[in-house]
Formats: C-alpha cells, sequence, structure tokens
C-alpha cells in the first residue's frame, strides 16, 4: 500500500532529484500528434478523456513552444513504465502554462494520463522524478519553479495497476453546469448538442458542441461572428468559429466552444452569445 502525506499542495522541495535515464527531448512534429492523437481515440473512455486537452495542444499552442519529453518511471509493484509529457509553456505573459503526461506500459501503450495547468505569474511549470513519500521509489510530480524562489511541489503521483495514483491529496474542485438554449432576436437560435446536467472538473478542458439554426425568413450573415458564454466565465479556451460565412434560411451548421473553468460559474445554466472577434 502507498503511503500518503498530508495534503501540503504548495511547499518548497528540499531536493531536486534527477530524472531516471537520459530523457528524450525534441521538438513535437505533425506525425508525432497524429500518432498520439490516433491512439488515444482508440483508446478506451478514461484515455478517451484526454482528447480535448490533446487537441488544444496540437491546434492552439504554437509548434515552436511544444516539446516532448519521455522518462523512465518504476510502478510500485517493480514494473517499468514511460511517462511522455507534452509540454506547452506560455508564450505571453500574464499567461497559463500546460502540461499533459501520458503513462505507457512496457509494449509502449498509453494507459493513463494527468495533466496540469499553472498561470505563469506563479512560476514556469514543470516536471520531476522524486521520491516524495520516502518509500524508495520515485513518484511523478508536477513542479513549479518561481523565479528566485525555492522550487514547489504542486502534485505527485506513483503508479499502481497501470495507473497514476496520488500520493498527495488532490484537491478537486466539481460542478453541476447545463447549457441552454438561446434565441436571437434576428432568429438565429444557439443550440447546445450536450443535454442534460454534467459533473465537470476545473481545470480541465471541455468541448462544448453548439449548432446554430437559421429559423428566419432571411440568410443571416455569420462572417466574422463568434460564439461565446453569455455570462462571465472564468478560465480559458476557444470560442466557437464558423466554416461558413452565410446562413441560408432554415438551415443549421455547427461549432464548437472548447472551455476551461478556473473556478465554478456565477450560474451553473449557461447560455449562449453571438458576437464579432473585434468585440472580444
Amino acid at each position: 500500500m502507498k503511503r500518503f502525506i498530508p495534503l501540503i499542495m504548495m511547499f518548497a522541495l528540499s531536493s531536486c532529484a534527477t530524472k531516471t535515464g537520459p530523457p528524450v527531448y525534441k521538438l513535437v512534429d505533425p506525425k508525432v500528434y497524429e500518432k498520439i492523437q490516433a491512439e488515444v481515440s482508440n483508446g478506451g473512455s478514461e484515455i478517451k478523456n484526454s482528447l480535448s486537452e490533446l487537441k488544444w495542444v496540437r491546434e492552439n499552442v504554437f509548434p515552436v513552444f511544444r516539446t516532448i519529453e519521455i522518462v523512465e518511471l518504476t510502478s510500485l509493484d517493480g514494473q517499468l513504465f514511460q511517462v511522455m509529457t507534452l509540454s506547452c509553456p506560455s508564450a505571453s505573459m500574464p499567461g497559463e502554462s500546460f502540461i499533459l503526461a501520458y503513462l505507457k506500459n512496457s509494449k509502449g501503450k498509453i494507459v493513463h494520463w494527468k495533466s496540469r495547468w499553472l498561470s505563469n505569474r506563479q512560476g514556469n511549470l514543470g516536471t520531476r522524478l522524486l521520491d516524495v513519500n520516502e518509500d524508495g521509489v520515485k513518484e511523478f510530480c508536477f513542479v513549479s519553479k518561481p523565479f528566485k524562489r525555492p522550487e514547489q511541489l504542486l502534485s505527485a503521483y506513483c503508479v499502481q495497476e497501470q495507473k497514476f495514483e496520488p500520493v498527495i491529496a488532490e484537491q478537486l474542485s466539481l460542478f453541476d453546469v447545463e447549457f441552454t438554449e438561446t434565441v436571437l432576436p434576428d432568429g438565429l437560435v444557439l443550440q447546445p448538442q450536450l443535454k442534460g446536467k454534467y459533473a465537470w472538473e476545473t481545470d480541465k478542458l471541455y468541448e462544448i458542441p453548439v449548432r446554430v439554426i437559421n429559423t428566419s425568413n432571411e440568410d443571416r450573415s455569420l462572417k466574422g461572428c463568434s460564439l461565446w458564454f453569455s455570462d462571465e466565465v472564468y478560465g480559458g479556451g476557444v470560442c466557437g468559429a464558423f466554416t461558413v460565412e452565410n446562413l441560408k434560411t432554415k438551415d443549421s451548421t455547427d461549432t464548437t466552444i472548447v472551455a476551461r473553468f478556473t473556478q465554478m460559474p456565477h450560474d451553473s445554466r449557461l447560455g449562449f452569445k453571438m458576437s464579432k472577434m473585434e468585440d472580444h
């Protein structure tokens, strides 16, 4: 059984242990992403839950900032695994840095994943292999590297039964959310394709598909328009953009909003609004 450490989510590391074996470090090219995405898409439901974040890394991060690193990690029962991290430091200040970590078994198959976001105002986001609970087995850790201050531990995971298991109690923040239909004055209907209530985590990316229906008797221009949440939402993500510029009467088109909530929305029932990019 693993030994848990009391919950201290931000404390200075007393050591700076090195990673096991030489890391493989290179810029991520499109073919690498295609291979990873194909495997994740064909994985189980737990693995598929990382698709939103993997797509975000591939489509919304400048390639020069994306790197991949592979390190070896031993499980509690002595099996050898690899951790493949996709690191995406923010290209702006202030901004959000992001790391997506996949756990791979001895056959090279992805079996689990974890991710972490961090505001670069708090420090640079990184990873370490450290024996946090002093049981003789190193854990995979997310760390923050503040400027001119000691490195800080954010979370740590051992490998047990082919999964990342926390050795520091995780602070999970869940909230209920439901998406509602919005009817605009010009006859456009913004119809979410997710039905019912969902229990979601903060600091995770989610895709919200939305259908736009033109119920009016005239064509409607979508040129330069995007979809956003109608209420204030704390976090990041990507607005819903359109591939068509003109929506004919009685026709429809689909788009997707990608959202990350850093805290609970003010209202669990979220609607949408349409506006031009220059309005934001």
